[in-house]
């Protein structure tokens, strides 16, 4: 019997779809953890794991997840499937035969991936015209490949969150026509989701110098995070009248708002607002100081001078975050390791897998262990960055295995980003 099934195996693993293989079929039948046996007495028999043969499965575990009845499962599984390029093509291909809203988004997918070229396909056109929320979002991409830019507008008009957030990100590529400005002006002024205002202030930074004066009101919005992304937004929108705007802010003690200018400033090279970021990483306040580590986090290769002294900061957020910015630039990557690795031992799983995860990284060999342990823990947060960080210490080596059992695991978010590292690390 085991004899028949390892040469069942085998043949999975010579077909070059997924589709050809049973393992795919045990998947679909809800028997994951049966593939992953299957897959493990191929191992046995050839005494060797095969990353590709495992790389089917999470490719079947893909497939199953983004039918899920979970919209956010569903989500989460498309924008894998999406991400994994060339790879997740088999698997599109199966499900836009899929009825409703799986074959819709699937085929939405699909031609995005191919650049919006030709006419969009006519289910897609159907999902365009369709009055349920979700359907309509998978016929944006219709909209934007017939480029009915009335269409994309109207869908600011919605009920649904969802749909006027989609709309917006997609606004954001319509670049100099009047129109689309003045409606996410009125969104960002009017409409009552906090999410739908940042989404339409992010489009509005993308359209450059045409987007500036509609954003400028935001900076009063009644949210602190839309606020944060309103200073973002103008920044991005056009930097020299953002820097005139608000140039006062840099002259304020530290807060929330001027360190996110400055971020901002300094991600495009300005070197006055550096210089604020690293004073007020300095500052008394624990709550800027770790905001201002964030806004280091890219400093390391010019200010390193600077930054050495906080790897033995006494707060753990500023120690963590500038660590990962020297180690990342690479010069003072052995200072960086040896100041994580107590972070990484830390009782506090949280911390010690936000550590290992820069640590991984960095290359740290050292790191594996520990991360093996973490993709077994009880929290799933932790166990979502312990994935990360496996994908990172894989590196070219193509080791998929501690990632299997995760295929399984009882969070569908964790299957399907276990499953979408696993096929990456297949691929390199």
């Amino acid at each position: 019997m085991k004899r028949t099934l390892a040469l069942l195996v085998a043949s999975a693993l010579a077909a070059c779809s997924s589709a050809a293989s049973p393992l795919r079929m045990q998947v679909q039948r809800g028997d994951t953890r049966g593939a992953l046996q299957s897959w493990r007495d191929n191992a046995r028999e050839r005494g060797s794991s095969s990353p590709d043969l495992l790389a089917n499965v999470a490719l079947a575990v893909l497939e199953r997840e983004a039918s899920s009845s979970d919209p956010r499962v569903r989500n989460a599984a498309f924008t894998t499937l999406r991400s994994l390029g060339s790879r997740g093509r088999d698997v599109l291909a199966l499900l836009i035969d899929r009825p409703g809203i799986v074959g819709d988004r699937a085929a939405s997918v699909m031609y995005e991936l191919d650049g919006r070229e030709g006419s969009p396909p006519a289910r897609l056109l159907e999902a365009a015209r369709s009055t349920d929320p979700e359907r309509r979002i998978a016929g944006l991409s219709a909209d934007e490949g017939r480029n009915d830019v009335l269409a994309l507008v109207g869908a600011l008009e919605s009920r649904s969150v969802e749909l006027r957030r989609a709309a917006a990100q997609r606004l954001g590529r319509r670049r100099g026509e009047p129109a689309v400005v003045e409606r996410l002006s009125q969104c960002v002024r009017e409409d009552a989701e906090d999410t739908v205002r940042a989404a339409c202030i992010g489009a509005l930074g993308t359209l450059g110098p045409t987007g500036f004066d509609a954003i400028v009101p935001a900076r009063q919005d009644r949210t602190t995070f839309v606020r944060l992304m309103a200073i973002s937004a103008l920044v991005s929108a056009n930097k020299d009248r953002a820097r005139t705007l608000m140039a006062a802010l840099l002259r304020e003690p530290p807060n929330a708002i001027s360190i996110e200018f400055a971020r901002a400033l300094s991600a495009r090279g300005d070197e006055p607002a550096t210089g604020y970021i690293l004073d007020a990483l300095a500052g008394a306040d624990p709550s800027l100081r770790a905001q201002a580590a964030v806004a280091a986090s890219g400093l390391g290769e010019r200010f390193e001078a600077r930054l050495l002294p906080f790897l033995e900061d006494g707060d753990v957020e500023v120690r963590l975050r500038v660590a990962g910015a020297l180690g990342r630039s690479g010069r003072r990557r052995a200072e960086a390791v040896a100041a994580l690795r107590p972070l990484a031992a830390s009782p506090d799983a949280m911390l010690a897998i936000r550590a290992l995860l820069v640590l991984s990284e960095l290359d740290d060999a050292a790191a594996a262990a520990p991360v093996r342990r973490a993709l077994a823990a009880g929290a799933a947060s932790v166990r979502r960055l312990a994935v990360l960080a496996w994908s990172h210490l894989a590196g070219g080596s193509g080791e998929v295995d501690p990632l299997a059992d995760l295929l399984a695991d009882s969070d569908a978010t964790i299957r399907v980003l276990a499953a979408g590292e696993i096929v990456r690390i297949a691929s390199r």
